[in-house]
């Protein structure tokens, strides 16, 4: 006779120990799909019996890298809730004020694992940032920078260089315009053969620290106007041939589970982190001008107006507590002496 048989298959826990064609049960592991097969058998009541052998097909369940409701909101250019993550060093020297110089003199960080959902261990209240590892259980979340033109990668060797927007103003490259690199995940501003700053990410924490080296500083066209003007990494350098040049600093979450499956989402830092809904702006990346210092001495001495030839004092004396800040001195009228009322 012809017999129908129903059957449901369950999983009731991952597949662990497994053997397969190849005897090694680490196998499995590696595998997306898993293939079982499970064998019926039916009979009649002379004894009389067939079988036949039905397949049950099980899918791995894998882990799920997701931006945040804030790092879906800046993908997407739209209004956002809650704070952007930006970091700015100040050329003056000596630690500065939060949020800039928060960790020393010219460097600073902040966590930009906001940016991704980053809560692995469900401590938050929120259940919205919760990693999702995936029913093999929780791995690892590493966080990697990269950097990115005309729609590539550029190679981590530190070979290949795109324009920054950014000019050096002083040392090795001065006049020249900064060039980004990525030299082993580490991001290097470089100009005249000499590094001007770093971004570097904690690959565990996703906090990431911008430094500026001591080779020279960054150039801020509003001199001398703005003493204070910031200037930022835009994601648009300048080249001779096209005019601009877009390019991208690359931040990329990748989630195992204890399997060592693994998913990547990658969001750019470079650019308008506000999308346009913030004033002038809000840009990852950012350099505070240090300008120079001139401090009133007083008065210096008193003289009769038939005197010649008085000396007050020397120019190293009334120079001695100003400061021409990291710029340096200008090339002509550095100094200016006026005669007083």
């Amino acid at each position: 006779g012809v017999y129908t048989v129903n059957y449901t298959a369950t999983l009731t826990g991952a597949l662990e120990n497994i053997e397969t064609t190849s005897g090694d049960p680490s196998v499995v592991a590696g595998l997306d799909t898993v293939i079982v097969g499970v064998q019926i058998i039916v009979g009649d009541v002379n004894g009389q019996t067939d079988s036949a052998i039905q397949s049950v097909t099980i899918i791995d369940d894998v882990p799920d890298a997701q931006l945040s409701a804030l790092g879906e909101a800046i993908a997407n250019s739209e209004a956002f809730d809650g704070e952007l993550p930006v970091v700015i060093v100040d050329e003056s020297a000596g630690e500065q004020d939060n949020p800039e110089d928060n960790i020393a003199d010219r460097q600073s960080s902040a966590d930009f694992s906001s940016l991704f959902a980053n809560d692995t261990d469900g401590s938050t209240v929120t259940t919205d940032d919760d990693v999702v590892f995936g029913a093999d259980g929780p791995g690892s979340v590493d966080y990697a920078l990269s950097l990115a033109t005309g729609g590539a990668d550029l190679s981590a060797d530190g070979s290949q260089g795109v324009e920054s927007g950014v000019f050096a103003a002083s040392g090795p490259g001065a006049g020249e315009q900064i060039t980004l690199h990525n030299n082993g995940g580490v991001i290097e501003g470089r100009a005249g053969g000499a590094v001007y700053f770093t971004i570097a990410v904690n690959a565990g924490t996703g906090s990431i620290t911008l430094a500026q080296t001591d080779v020279g500083s960054i150039a801020h066209p509003d001199a001398p106007d703005n003493y204070d003007e910031v200037v930022s990494l835009t994601g648009e350098g300048l080249t001779e041939e096209e005019g601009s040049v877009s390019y991208q600093i690359n931040l990329t979450q990748t989630v195992f589970d204890s399997e060592g499956d693994n998913d990547s989402v990658t969001i750019d830092l470079a650019g308008d982190l506000s999308g346009g809904n913030v004033e002038g702006g809000s840009f990852a990346f950012n350099f505070s001008d240090d300008g120079p210092e001139a401090v009133n001495d007083g008065l210096l001495d008193t003289v009769s107006e038939d005197a010649s030839s008085a000396v007050i004092g020397t120019l190293n004396d009334l120079l001695g507590d100003d400061s021409y800040g990291a710029d340096g001195a200008a090339a002509s009228n550095a100094i200016t002496i006026a005669q007083g009322d």
